[in-house]
């Protein structure tokens, strides 16, 4: 090998590691601008309304609503009646902390408390 390979290899490598670094910091340089960007058009902008919600936290269908008959409406009822009992009684909470129990002795509650625990019999 050559003195002169050895010193442009050096070189090149030197080179190469210039432009990437170059190319690093311009691609830090672009970001910080679009972030800028980003923060100046946010903060004059309002936000946007928030979006219904059902009883479970999930957003409402915008497209279709769920059907009321047909096999999903037993379902819905049940839903619509657990939701309307239990905003009920949170409300009477808020109001006299006593209808505490009557959330607790709701029938939902006393379902998954008198529930059979089934366990694996060995012979």
């Amino acid at each position: 090998m050559s003195v002169t390979s050895a010193a442009t290899a050096r070189s090149a490598g030197a080179v190469l590691s210039r432009r990437l670094i170059a190319c690093v910091l311009a691609l830090l340089l672009v970001a910080g601008v679009v972030a800028l960007l980003a923060m100046l058009i946010a903060s004059v902008s309002p936000p946007p309304p928030l979006p219904p919600r059902n009883p479970f936290g999930t957003a409402l269908p915008r497209e279709a609503l769920p059907s009321t008959t047909g096999f999903g409406a037993a379902p819905l009822a049940w839903q619509s009646s657990f939701y309307r009992e239990l905003t009920a009684t949170l409300k009477a909470i808020a109001t006299a902390p006593a209808a505490l129990w009557g959330l607790l002795s709701s029938p939902s509650a006393m379902a998954s408390s008198t529930r059979p625990v089934r366990g694996t019999a060995r012979r």
